[in-house]
């Protein structure tokens, strides 16, 4: 498997999990602490996937020089 297609996987999978999240923060009644844990989540989950996209439009410029 190339790094690209890796890092598009792990894109695509990283912006469902936060899909997730966000559904499960508005539609059900939740604890204090389960919301904190969840906003938690969505951060490192936010700044692995500002990571990733920054890898990837590393691969592009590489690619179009």
């Amino acid at each position: 498997m190339s790094e690209i297609t890796k890092l598009l996987r792990d894109i695509h999978t990283l912006r469902e999990s936060i899909q997730i999240d966000w559904e499960e923060l508005y539609s059900n009644p939740l604890r204090e602490d389960e919301r904190r844990e969840i906003r938690k989540h969505l951060g490192l989950c936010q700044a692995e996937l500002k990571t990733l996209l920054e890898k990837l439009e590393g691969f592009e410029d590489d690619n179009s020089s």
